[in-house]
């Protein structure tokens, strides 16, 4: 499978600038590969950046969610929860963390089930036929969560970017808090995702 973490780590890049305040940004579809790929031109030559004032704004909240409101989604089903790692992370069979497992009423769908084997997003339409084979309404809140916001990122540029979710959130500290808490809910096993 050729689709590589180049993906998601350009996501979570965009999420954190977006995340801060930061416009605008942009996403290459494919990220480095692609570009390669099309023929176009790189440099070894390191930019020479100039000093400056770049004003700090407060941190947008409306794309972070805490742990409190992922326990709220989970109670009350307001926001659907995806899963965004591996299923043996899903199932609890490889824990990564103090506990293993995920969040109750959390659906499996893996990041990369957005992209195409050369590393490029899917069109619009495959993606929503996604979503809603599994459940989920791409157009209404969700959760999105891993190990530690980073493949998580991608689903929430997903979400928020592709189909346009304005009220889809990143759980940055995903499974890296969630699973180390001795007082959270944690559910075991479970269908993960097949294709």
């Amino acid at each position: 499978m050729r689709r590589s973490s180049s993906s998601w780590t350009t996501a979570r890049a965009f999420w954190l600038l977006r995340y801060y305040g930061h416009q605008p940004v942009a996403v290459l579809d494919g990220a480095r590969d692609a570009w390669i790929r099309e023929g176009r031109a790189l440099t070894k030559e390191e930019p020479q950046a100039s000093s400056g004032r770049y004003p700090v704004q407060p941190p947008d909240e409306s794309i972070n969610a805490t742990w409190e409101q992922v326990l709220d989604a989970s109670r009350e089903g307001n926001a659907a929860l995806l899963d965004v790692r591996m299923a043996g992370e899903f199932t609890g069979e490889d824990p990564r963390s103090k506990h293993g497992g995920h969040v109750p009423g959390a659906v499996h769908l893996p990041w990369e089930t957005a992209m195409e084997e050369d590393g490029t997003f899917k069109d619009r339409g495959e993606i929503e036929e996604l979503y809603r084979d599994e459940g989920v309404n791409p157009d209404a809140p969700a959760i999105s969560y891993c190990q530690g916001g980073v493949r998580a990122a991608q689903t929430w540029f997903v979400l928020s970017e592709l189909l346009g979710n304005k009220e889809a959130r990143n759980y940055d500290g995903s499974w890296a808090e969630w699973g180390n808490r001795d007082d959270l809910p944690i559910e075991k096993g479970g269908e993960p995702y097949s294709n």
